[in-house]
C-alpha cells in the first residue's frame, strides 16, 4: 500500500504501539483475543488450554506480538492437533500466506472474491476479528494507558526526528488510543496493518527518503527485529516487564548514540540481552 507522507527531517524513530507505547497488550490478549476465539470456536471445554495456549503464542515467546490472523491459525491448528477442533485451517493459511496485507478489510475483499466458494474459516474469522475489535472498544480507557516516560522520550525527540507508529494493530484503534492518552500530536505518520506488514511499514520509510542508518525502529517482540534486521535499520527492543526503564533508557542513553552515529555497534548486544529477558519471561 502507498504512503501519502513526506519525510521533515533526516532522523525517523518508528515506535510499536500495544505494549510498547500503550500498556494494552496484556489485557487485550486476556480479556479479548483469547476469550473472542474461545466463544466462536465454542472451545469453553477447553478454556484453560487454549487461553495458555494462545497467551504463549502471542506474549510469552518468540512469536509475541505476532499479526492476529497468524496468531489465529496457529492456534486453531493447534486445537485441531488436540481434537478439540475439527476445522480447514488451510484456506486461511492460504490467505494469510499470500496476502499483501494481513487485516480483516484484506480478507473481506478475499471472500468476496470467492463468492459462494469462500470456506467457512474465513467468515468465522472475520466474525472473530470484528468481535475482538468490539471487546477492545469496550475496555475502559484506563486499561490502556501509555508506559511511564514514554511521553518524556517523544518530548525529547521533538526537533529532532520525526515519530512513526508501525503497528500490527488496526489504524483507528492506534488512533483512538494514542488520541485518548495525548500523544497522538507528536506522530508524523501511522502506519497500521492495513499498510502491510512491520517490515513492509519501515521499507515505506525508507522509501520516503530516510537512510538506513537514520530509522531506528523500538518495539518490544522478537518480530520488531526481525522487520529492522529486514530492512537493515537500526533498533531497540523494550524489556518486557520493564518498558518505563527502557523507555528512560532510550531517552537518556540510546537516542544520543542514536543521532551521533555510534548506536550500530551496540545493537547485537541490546538482542541478546532481549532474548535472554523473553527466555525468562516464557520460563524457557
Amino acid at each position: 500500500m502507498e504512503l501519502n507522507y513526506e519525510k521533515k527531517k533526516d532522523f525517523m524513530v518508528c515506535v510499536d504501539s500495544d505494549g510498547c507505547v500503550i500498556d494494552g497488550m496484556t489485557v487485550k490478549h486476556v480479556k479479548c483475543f483469547g476469550p473472542c476465539l474461545i466463544d466462536q470456536w465454542h472451545l469453553e471445554a477447553h478454556w484453560d488450554e487454549v487461553m495458555k495456549y494462545w497467551l504463549k503464542i502471542n506474549l510469552y515467546s518468540a512469536t509475541r506480538g505476532v499479526n492476529r490472523f497468524i496468531g489465529l491459525l496457529d492456534t486453531l491448528k493447534q486445537c485441531n492437533s488436540w481434537g478439540y477442533l475439527d476445522v480447514d485451517t488451510e484456506p486461511l493459511a492460504q490467505w494469510v500466506e499470500t496476502t499483501p496485507e494481513l487485516s480483516a478489510g484484506s480478507l473481506r475483499r478475499h471472500m468476496e472474491s470467492l463468492g459462494k466458494d469462500a470456506a467457512p474459516v474465513l467468515a468465522e474469522s472475520i466474525s472473530w476479528s470484528d468481535h475482538v475489535n468490539e471487546s477492545v472498544r469496550n475496555l475502559s480507557d484506563s486499561e490502556k494507558l501509555v508506559f511511564a516516560n514514554v511521553k518524556e522520550c517523544f518530548e525529547a525527540l521533538k526537533g529532532q526526528a520525526d515519530l512513526g507508529v508501525v503497528s500490527s494493530a488496526n489504524g483507528k484503534a492506534v488512533e483512538d488510543e494514542w488520541g485518548y492518552n495525548g500523544v497522538l500530536s507528536y506522530v508524523d505518520v501511522i502506519m497500521t496493518q492495513e499498510h502491510g506488514s512491520k517490515a513492509d511499514c519501515l521499507k515505506l520509510m525508507k522509501d520516503a527518503g530516510y537512510a538506513a542508518d537514520h530509522i531506528l525502529m523500538v518495539g518490544d517482540s522478537p518480530g520488531d527485529i526481525t522487520s529492522a534486521e529486514k530492512n537493515g535499520v537500526l533498533y531497540y527492543p523494550l524489556i518486557v516487564g520493564g518498558e518505563p526503564a527502557s523507555w528512560k533508557r532510550l531517552t537518556d542513553e540510546i537516542l544520543p548514540l542514536f543521532f551521533e552515529g555510534t548506536y550500530a555497534s551496540r545493537m547485537e548486544q541490546e538482542k541478546i540481552h532481549y532474548f535472554e529477558e523473553l527466555n525468562k519471561l516464557s520460563g524457557e
